[in-house]
């Protein structure tokens, strides 16, 4: 498994961790946003952690940090859930079937390039393969007689590339521009303390129930449900202040970009490579489906590519959120995935893999 570096005492941690990548992700940020880079507050943080830790490997994001960011992301992306959304659940069959065979697809090959490429052996490879939770591979993949770390930092390496590759080729191979949404929602100086405090309460109670009903990335998944069936009942139609959602997205972004400390550069370096010819593939399938399925059905082929890639669950709805296109389907198809993966993969893997 993927380690933490250890640093003395809270305080020293603090010092030496935490606030160093808290201010590299928040000058990532303010640089992203000052040249108009895709998705600022997340891939600046990104990026910057990244390039930073290659020289001072001590930059760190706890484990603690990460619950209560998806929760306010999943509050956010709730709020984009409107009434009027029940009256077109009946188009999304295609997307879902859509999904069905990209998920399919990118298994299959990315199991043939892990083993025939990586050398990974086939346990190892097929868990690596397969887009689900990467806590949730790791210890199926362990039980397989997989190598966990070589899964870790495969799974790793999916979600910051995945992420990291995807704004732009939404941006520059697609050409559509993000509608800039990274930053709406109103002043918290505007809004009354009661509608702040529904906003926490449906973040605390949606990761409670999220967790006791077993829902995968229950942390953010729970709260997004919440704030989804207040404002599709119409209960509620409040929006999330633009300061949390930018500090959301800065600490998410850090999170991910401190992926990898603590693992030695060589495993990195290996991870990243063979991650990188993964994450294309996977892109590149989940593109061409988006295509097909855009051409059959009335949703838009970012939305759908979006909806596709495996990316990072909360990253790929953020990224959906900041360029305005349907945060439903999108949040509801990496749902599916997830779930499809948990639910199917150990039994395709004693059928069709296993010796």
């Amino acid at each position: 498994m993927l380690k933490r570096p250890r640093i003395a005492g809270p305080r020293q941690y603090l010092i030496d961790g935490l606030i160093p990548a808290l201010a590299v992700g928040v000058i990532g940020a303010i640089a992203f946003y000052l040249v108009h880079l895709p998705l600022p507050f997340v891939l600046g943080p990104m990026y910057a952690c990244l390039l930073v830790n290659l020289a001072y490997p001590r930059l760190t994001s706890p484990s603690w940090t990460r619950p209560p960011v998806v929760a306010l992301i999943g509050v956010m992306l709730g709020t984009t859930f409107k009434p009027e959304l029940l009256e077109r659940l009946d188009i999304w069959a295609t997307p879902l079937a859509g999904l069905l065979v990209v998920v399919a697809t990118i298994v299959t090959v990315n199991y043939l390039y892990y083993h025939s490429v990586a050398k990974f052996d086939k346990a190892t490879a097929f868990y690596s393969s397969s887009p689900g939770g990467l806590t949730e591979m790791v210890i199926l993949g362990g039980l397989g007689g997989g190598k966990e770390t070589d899964i870790a930092l495969a799974h790793s390496s999916r979600i910051l590339l995945v992420v990291m590759l995807l704004p732009w080729v939404i941006r520059y191979v697609l050409d559509i521009p993000f509608s800039g949404r990274t930053i709406s929602g109103p002043s918290i100086a505007q809004m009354d303390i009661a509608t702040l405090c529904l906003i926490l309460a449906f973040a605390v109670a949606g990761t409670y129930l999220g967790k006791a009903l077993k829902f995968p990335a229950y942390a953010f998944v729970g709260p997004m449900i919440v704030s989804a069936l207040f404002h599709l009942s119409g209960m509620s139609d409040f929006s999330v202040p633009s300061e949390f959602v930018i500090s959301a997205q800065v600490v998410l972004g850090v999170s991910v970009g401190v992926g990898f400390v603590g693992v030695p550069p060589r495993l990195v370096g290996q991870a990243l490579l063979f991650g990188l010819g993964s994450s294309l593939m996977m892109v590149l399938i989940a593109l061409f489906g988006a295509y097909v399925v855009s051409r059959i059905s009335p949703f838009d082929v970012s939305a759908l590519l979006l909806a596709f890639a495996p990316g990072g669950f909360p990253e790929m709805s953020l990224i959906a959120y900041a360029m305005g296109v349907d945060v439903a389907l999108v949040a509801a198809l990496h749902v599916v995935r997830i779930a499809i993966v948990l639910l199917f993969v150990p039994m395709v893997y004693r059928v069709f893999v296993a010796d």
